[in-house]
């Protein structure tokens, strides 16, 4: 209920069907469709004129594990249709994501861990690909095969990317920042 956008943010998400946004599942963990709302297309959380659109159904995938963010994305159903943007497109096969390739990461997160500041710009930064050895050499074992790791023992996404869309160069969706 907060009328500040800017305020309001807490994760993004990926368009992907004029009706439905993907987003990560522990964003929306807990949370009911009616206090929810959705803002499209914006890269500035403090612009003039930002619409929401509710939020009908959550659907969070059914062996989501909060303790270990297995399977941790949620499809959120949107009241009404999105017609001025295009939906992204999700790759379905896995030949279209190896270790090496070079993935944009988006969010409104912080740029260091622990900054006080959330910035009103949408940010991204670019991140390899990594195995799920050398992801879990810096992580303690915490990847399994249902995730995909990208990023180095450096740098990531952040506090507060979280929902918001993991893409390849040709704007297709490859996963949601957890």
């Amino acid at each position: 209920q907060e009328p500040d956008v800017y305020k309001a943010q807490f994760c993004g998400g990926a368009l992907i069907h004029p009706y439905w946004v993907a987003t990560a599942a522990h964003c929306v963990d807990g949370s009911l469709a009616a206090d929810l709302q959705v803002s499209v297309g914006l890269t500035d959380l403090k612009a003039a004129g930002l619409t929401r659109i509710n939020v009908l159904e959550i659907v969070m995938h059914p062996r989501y594990l909060a303790a270990t963010s297995e399977n941790d994305i949620a499809l959120l159903l949107l009241a009404q249709p999105v017609t001025s943007l295009e939906p992204v497109e999700i790759i379905d096969d896995p030949a279209l994501v190896q270790t090496g390739a070079t993935t944009v990461g988006m969010g409104w997160g912080r740029e260091y861990s622990g900054q006080p500041v959330f910035p009103s710009l949408l940010r991204h930064v670019e991140l390899p690909v990594v195995d799920q050895e050398l992801a879990n050499s810096w992580l303690n074992g915490e990847v399994t095969v249902n995730m995909l790791a990208a990023g180095s023992e450096t740098y990531d996404t952040c506090q507060g990317d979280s929902g918001g869309p993991l893409v390849n160069y040709h704007g297709e969706i490859v996963g949601v920042n957890s």
